[in-house]
């Protein structure tokens, strides 16, 4: 048996986010930044839609059975943290 540190849907909001990347960078030829930004915003749509159909349980936002999640972070803060860096790339405050 195959072991996901996370859980399943987290593990298939990353493999949308490879099939994004894929697209952005083979087919349509965008730069890094515009390609894993827009990576990242998939990611966090992906993991908030799933999430916004648990409000109102405990710990929907942060929770491992109400969205995806990766290692130990949900989906979406992974997201936000593949935007932020790559808007530092591009704006020259973090060097390739």
């Amino acid at each position: 048996m195959i072991s996901v540190r996370g859980n399943w849907l987290g593990l298939g909001m990353f493999a949308v986010g490879g099939i994004v990347a894929g697209i952005g960078g083979f087919f349509l030829k965008l730069g890094d930044v515009i390609t894993m930004v827009t990576v990242g915003a998939v990611l966090v749509v992906l993991d908030l839609a799933f999430r916004l159909t648990a409000i109102g349980k405990p710990n929907w936002i942060f929770g491992k059975q109400t969205g995806g999640f990766v290692l130990f972070v949900p989906v979406w803060v992974l997201g936000i943290f593949v935007i932020a860096l790559n808007v530092l790339i591009g704006l020259g405050y973090i060097k390739k």
